[in-house]
């Protein structure tokens, strides 16, 4: 799950990007990476930058959290089984 650090200003919009390829030798065959604000500009272009390098199509679930996975993996929409009265 990568929910910062804090990348709202356009000067930092991509200091997420570093996150993936810090742990990306340490992930197993069967892994979901969560980006928390994936509405904002600068987490859409990381996104793109990471699909472009690990060859991973990001879905977003209710217009802020992206999610790709890969190998096994459980159903990994987070929003899918929330009910609100």
């Amino acid at each position: 799950l990568i929910d910062g650090p804090s990348a709202y200003k356009s000067e930092i919009a991509h200091s997420r990007y570093y996150a993936l390829p810090f742990v990306k030798d340490l992930l197993d065959d069967n892994y979901v990476i969560f980006l928390d604000d994936a509405n904002r500009t600068g987490e859409k272009e990381v996104m793109q930058m990471w699909s472009n390098e690990f060859g991973k199509k990001f879905h977003i679930y209710a217009e802020t959290l992206g999610v790709f996975y890969q190998g096994n993996h459980f159903e990994c929409n987070p929003i899918k089984n929330i009910t609100i009265n």
